[in-house]
């Protein structure tokens, strides 16, 4: 019999799965593929974990000889249900296909084999929840409690080879995966999750550019349906009005439905709402906010480093920093730090030569190397940038209110941004996260909606109704109340700016008396 030609390590399992103990707590599935087929050239390996896809990877098999080893950690320990499959090509072909659906064992690792057969090949895949099995249609779900437990050794794959050498021990790429952490319904539901940090792949390096992104155009005014495509799921549940059980916590008047694929993004419709008491406030509030920051005011500012320009980066530093203005390239620079108001400046062309000056504010005693939105850890996965925005970061828009700014005070959030060909600017941008019922409350203030309106009453009925997270996602369950509501914030615009450097300025929401 042969022994493993070859180890295919993921960091996420082990520095080395071909010689290393398992932690005694790790929730984990090692995964062997191999096949007795001698004229595969590549495989292909899907990989979902509780509907999330989490490996969509091509193996060059002169580069990475069979078996093909890789880990799947699941970092929250639950035992969420794991789906492989492999398709063996051959000349570009696909020639064999199979399918294993499993679960993770809490706090223990478990080894998954799959094994591409020659009785298999150039057969039509089976239909449903069946692979093929000795050259017949079976069911692909393996009972976890079947599944042998990895001490460090890995078994013999049982498959013959003309090379029965020793074991290559050298490293390869071939799949990385980051347990998202999410916990889906396996059946039916895919959630909507921003891409998991591309852990194997490690830092790849930094290209020494630093890049800054001008955030423009917000839309605020979503529509009645936009809660059902735009945003991602936020809490690992796909909410269905008719299962009390997909809830994070307890709502006033039952469920509140998820969009597709989980999406959770209530406050659209609490905005849409804003339409029976005020029916223009809402386009009022977005055209507004629009042109101000067209203007170059309250602008987010986004600075990227330390990103090697490739679609996948494990860490990648970024902040975000409004600005006091953004000024055309042929507008003199301030002097002393100080920007002052000047009607008879032109606009910012918005091409990329203009220069972002931000507020001081937004940095801990004025040091760019402090900012309060800020993330070192953030990463570039598939060409999506990936960023935490700390909680309760004051994170502010131009609003049409006394103060000309509204804050936005988010837990959970993430800003998710597919970048562009070019790395300067974004295809697609949005902020996601979880707002407090008081935080929203407040931010009603900032815009000049206040508790002295008579028709403030039925609108803070509706947000109540609309209440559907917890704020802190580590104390949930369904006999503690929600207090706080879904967001999905995009920028339909996003441009390139040069920094032009930091300038006093904190901006003060002052929306009701």
């Amino acid at each position: 019999m042969g022994i493993l030609a070859r180890v295919v390590v993921c960091a996420l399992a082990c520095a080395a799965l071909g010689g290393c103990e398992s932690e005694p707590s790790r929730t984990e599935l090692v995964v062997i593929v191999d096949s007795d087929m001698s004229a595969l050239d590549h495989v292909e390996i899907d990989v979902d974990v509780a509907g999330q896809s989490v490996v969509r990877e091509t193996v060059e098999l002169g580069a990475s000889p069979l078996p093909i080893t890789f880990g799947l950690v699941s970092s929250s320990g639950r035992d969420r249900i794991v789906r492989v499959e492999v398709t063996g090509l051959d000349g570009g072909s696909p020639r064999v296909h199979a399918v294993r659906r499993t679960r993770f064992v809490s706090g223990e690792s478990r080894i998954l084999s799959i094994v591409l057969e020659e009785a298999c090949a150039d057969r039509v895949p089976c239909e449903g929840n069946l692979t093929c099995r000795a050259g017949q249609c079976a069911d692909d779900f393996v009972d976890p409690d079947e599944l042998p437990r990895y001490t460090g050794a890995l078994p013999d794959a049982g498959i013959t080879r003309d090379d029965a050498g020793p074991p290559d021990a050298g490293p390869s790429d071939a799949g990385c995966v980051d347990d998202p952490g999410n916990v889906g319904r396996p059946d039916g539901c895919v959630l909507d999750r921003w891409p998991a940090r591309p852990v194997c792949r490690g830092d790849t390096g930094d290209d020494g550019v630093v890049r800054y992104v001008a955030l423009l155009d917000p839309l605020l005014d979503q529509g009645p349906d936009a809660w059902r495509t735009l945003g991602h799921d936020l809490d690992g549940l796909c909410t269905d009005p008719l299962m009390t059980d997909t809830v994070e916590c307890r709502t006033t008047t039952g469920p509140v439905l998820d969009g597709l694929g989980g999406i959770d993004n209530a406050t659209s419709r609490v905005l849409a709402g804003t339409r029976i008491l005020w029916p223009t406030w809402l386009a009022d509030a977005q055209a507004f906010a629009r042109e101000r920051m067209r203007q170059g005011e309250v602008v987010p500012i986004m600075r990227i480093r330390g990103w090697s320009g490739e679609p996948d980066d494990a860490r990648v530093e970024v902040w975000v920093a409004g600005s006091v203005d953004v000024l055309h390239a042929d507008t003199p620079a301030p002097d002393g730090g100080v920007l002052e108001e000047d009607p008879s400046r032109p606009d910012p062309a918005w091409d990329g030569t203009d220069r972002a000056y931000v507020a001081d504010g937004y940095f801990s005693v004025s040091d760019i190397g402090m900012p309060l939105i800020g993330d070192d850890d953030a990463y570039v996965a598939g060409g999506t940038l990936v960023a935490r925005i700390p909680d309760r970061a004051p994170f502010d828009v131009a609003a049409r209110s006394a103060g000309g700014v509204a804050r936005m005070v988010l837990t959970d959030a993430r800003f998710v941004g597919a970048l562009a060909a070019d790395g300067t600017r974004f295809d697609h941008a949005m902020v996601v996260g979880r707002w407090g019922r008081n935080d929203l409350l407040g931010y009603l203030e900032d815009v000049g909606i206040c508790s002295s309106d008579p028709d403030f009453a039925p609108l803070r009925v509706a947000i109540e109704q609309a209440l559907d997270l917890r704020s802190d996602p580590s104390s949930t369950g369904p006999d503690l109340a929600c207090d706080a509501t879904s967001i999905a914030l995009p920028f339909d615009t996003t441009v390139p700016v040069h920094f032009g450097g930091l300038v006093r300025g904190e901006f003060a929401p002052t929306g009701c008396p």
